[in-house]
């Protein structure tokens, strides 16, 4: 008689890993809100620093002007509208992220930057007969910035909000008009 023995080998399966937290920007964001803001520290006389925020705390009125791709392997791709609203312009860039601090650089672009800030900088003053100032004359410009480093103010799985600040320092002899601004930079990003 011929008998079958079928053994069984159980194998127990260990706790099924969990996988990695992804760091937060892995993914594809739009801006959805951005502005900036001037503070004047010091000023003389008195009416320039009430012209020059008056004149330059605007707010960005081109919402939804950036685009990123985050790659997990710190690399990324982004688009963003070109200073005089003409068009787009892409770039690739590099990233790194640390506990407060979200660092962008230019890795390769046609543009002359990854970002483009915008704003309004002194140009010169208008004089009267009597030699006292009359106005300030101001001009746009656009600073193509190559490095960010954003100060991180908030982040979830699907909004950041990304700041980053300038300092400038103003100095006229001849009528000794002087002046020092903090120029900030504020962008809210949603996650595709």
């Amino acid at each position: 008689m011929l008998s079958l023995a079928m053994l069984f080998v159980g194998c127990k399966k260990g706790p099924k890993e969990e996988p990695k937290p992804e760091p937060f920007p892995i993914g594809t964001w739009h801006t959805t809100h951005q502005f900036f803001n001037l503070t004047v520290a010091d000023a003389h006389p008195g009416f320039v620093k009430e012209k020059l925020e008056q004149e330059t705390s605007v707010e960005i009125p081109e919402a939804k002007s950036y685009r990123l791709m985050f790659n997990e392997d710190g690399t990324g791709i982004g688009s963003g509208s070109l200073p005089n609203a003409s068009g787009w312009y892409d770039f690739e860039f590099t990233w790194l992220l640390s506990e407060d601090e979200l660092t962008i650089t230019k890795a390769e672009s046609e543009s002359d930057g990854v970002f483009y800030l915008n704003r309004l900088v002194f140009n010169g003053l208008v004089f009267i007969d009597t030699g006292e100032v009359e106005d300030i004359v101001w001009k746009e410009q656009s600073d193509a910035i190559a490095k960010v480093d954003w100060m991180v103010e908030e982040s979830s799985a699907d909004k950041m909000v990304l700041s980053w600040s300038m300092s400038t320092q103003t100095r006229i002899t001849d009528i000794w008009v002087e002046w020092r601004e903090t120029l900030t930079y504020r962008y809210t990003f949603k996650k595709q």
